[in-house]
């Protein structure tokens, strides 16, 4: 009996000490992607401008408007292969999304490398292949719900009203020396695929009237309020990430129309 309580006890201890070594390499994992993108940000130049100021038009004249200041992003595109980053993502004047824009030509090999291509489960904030870099109407920007708080963890916090009223602002820098500005104005929920009760959030191309019947059906489908007017003829930002809810397949996504190019 004591010999068994022996083998007993050193199965344990392998598997307490498996498990803290994966535990370990999972934190060293996710502290050196997190520690490459707060090197690359702290180069990145945020210029506030007091004396401007963006109010989006609104469909209702008697709402009050959500008005910002105009920040600038400097951005050294020097330290860059331009090929593949083409762009720096900010959310308000904050620094809980604040990293470079990458593209491949697929959407799985960012999942797991970060911009420089070393591999990392943190992987980058990365556009759909299909787009057209970020000249499409409708781009679309992928990123991983981390459990440390980093990349797009913060997406899943605009089914609140109260964080997406305080965090309506996206900022894209892009390496011609444009800030596009973007705001928030839908949140749902939605599949890996994007298809979700016949829409889907992930549709690039549209014919016809297609497109203002699928920026009216990202309207009533969200979760949060908003009476912004948004026109036909306009530019639409869908950040995406998953739920981590247990269900592999969840993701949540905004929408974001651009009301400033400067």
């Amino acid at each position: 009996m004591k010999y068994v309580k022996k083998i007993l006890f050193i199965i344990c201890l392998m598997i307490f000490l498996y498990s803290g070594y994966n535990l370990f390499s999972i934190y060293q994992e996710y502290k050196q992607g997190t520690d490459t993108y707060d090197e690359i940000a702290e180069n990145i130049v945020v210029e506030k401008n007091d004396t401007q100021e963006i109010e989006p038009k609104t469909d209702d004249e008697n709402n009050t408007k959500n008005v910002k200041e105009i920040i600038n992003l400097n951005v050294d595109w020097t330290q860059f292969d331009t090929s593949k980053v083409i762009g720096w993502i900010k959310i308000d004047n904050n620094d809980v999304v604040n990293y470079p824009i990458i593209q491949s030509t697929d959407n799985t090999y960012y999942l797991h490398h970060l911009y420089n291509d070393k591999y990392n489960s943190s992987g980058s904030i990365f556009v759909d292949y299909r787009n057209d870099g970020l000249n499409n109407k409708h781009t679309i920007i992928y990123g991983h719900n981390m459990k440390n708080g980093s990349m797009f963890s913060s997406i899943k916090k605009y089914q609140n009203e109260e964080y997406a009223n305080e965090h309506r602002y996206i900022y894209v820098a892009t390496p011609n020396g444009d800030t596009r500005v973007f705001y928030v104005y839908s949140c749902h929920l939605t599949d890996a695929l994007g298809e979700k009760d016949s829409f889907n959030a992930y549709q690039i191309s549209f014919d016809g009237d297609e497109w203002q019947e699928w920026i009216n059906k990202t309207k009533e489908k969200s979760l949060i309020t908003s009476n912004i007017e948004i026109p036909n003829k306009c530019n639409i930002l869908t950040l995406s990430t998953c739920m981590s809810r247990g269900n592999q397949t969840e993701r949540c996504v905004i929408h974001a129309v651009e009301i400033e190019n400067y």
